[in-house]
């Protein structure tokens, strides 16, 4: 048997994770759906039982794009399939710790980012405030201005940030 060349294997990675995620983004609307039924009806059974329907909707996926995308057939027992999630389930948080410490690292970081955007896209705050609030004209602040209030707080901490 010939080896692949190796941007074939790069592709197929590509594939693999890309229609991992957003397969597995429609079937977690589904079990977060599923999740609270089961919690409200039967609390700590349901929440059992629906972590344990999870590692079967991550382990059942994976084996199917794997058997899919790279032809390698794997067992579809139940013992399988819950084993497969819950060492994927492990290995996809493991790879999320990184994203959770720049998180703790810097809190508000992408609040505030958004915030000003938003913000200060909208025609007229972009025209009147956002020029004030980064120090291109002055203008003065009425103590009762709310909108001013927030704009300020929200570029401070921009500014902070960048």
């Amino acid at each position: 048997m010939e080896k692949e060349p190796w941007w074939k294997s790069l592709v197929k990675y590509f594939l693999h994770g890309l229609a991992f995620s957003v397969i597995f983004l429609l079937l977690a609307l589904v079990w977060a759906f599923i999740l609270a039924i089961l919690v409200v009806t039967g609390l700590v059974i349901g929440l059992i039982i629906g972590l344990i329907l999870l590692l079967f909707i991550i382990g059942g996926l994976n084996s199917f794009l794997t058997d899919f995308i790279w032809s390698i057939p794997i067992k579809t027992g139940w013992k399988s399939l819950l084993g497969h999630g819950f060492v994927l389930f492990i290995a996809l948080i493991i790879v999320h710790v990184p994203a959770i410490m720049m998180s703790s690292i810097v809190p508000k970081l992408s609040y505030h980012n958004s915030a000003f955007h938003c913000l200060c896209s909208h025609r007229r705050l972009r025209s009147q405030k956002c020029s004030y609030l980064l120090g291109r004209r002055k203008r003065k602040r009425s103590p009762g201005n709310e909108k001013s209030r927030f704009l300020t707080s929200a570029v401070r901490g921009y500014k902070a940030y960048c």
